[in-house]
């Protein structure tokens, strides 16, 4: 064999050297991945009914001293933290996956916005309308029925 002749054969031989994007390992890889994040984030869904759940029970406790203001406005600062983050994360799966399980995502979208309504009413009834004379009234009528 000549040397360019050689040359073809070792260039058209690696070449050929194609390995299907489709073979089962590959596959099961991508399956894995999918059924992880979806697994995710229904644990992650999960958790953010917990804290719709949990905020509003920082609104009927009875006065509190300033160390106590200070963790639940640490809370709450920290829940609209995370709030951020599951706009973010929503969009981006939205963008990327909702056709692999639309559902999920859909619920995920409902409870962000139910999460974001819930943090808004547990600032607004701590800092904004805690000491007027009609929720004073309110958590004492609450407090008799417990």
């Amino acid at each position: 064999m000549n040397t360019s002749l050689e040359k073809i054969v070792e260039n058209i031989i690696s070449a050929n050297n194609i390995k299907s994007l489709a073979s089962s390992e590959k596959i099961d890889s991508i399956v894995e991945r999918l059924n992880f994040l979806k697994t995710s984030l229904l644990e992650i869904n999960n958790n953010i009914k917990k804290l719709i759940d949990s905020l509003p029970s920082l609104t009927w406790l009875d006065k509190t001293d300033d160390a106590e203001v200070i963790v639940i406005e640490s809370l709450i600062t920290m829940t609209k933290g995370s709030l951020a983050i599951l706009k973010i994360n929503y969009f981006y799966l939205k963008r990327h996956y909702e056709s692999e399980f639309p559902e999920v995502i859909e619920d995920n979208l409902n409870l962000v916005e139910d999460l974001e309504e819930t943090i808004n009413d547990a600032s607004y009834s701590l800092f904004e309308h805690k000491d007027t004379p009609e929720m004073q009234d309110l958590y004492k009528e609450l407090n008799e029925l417990i």
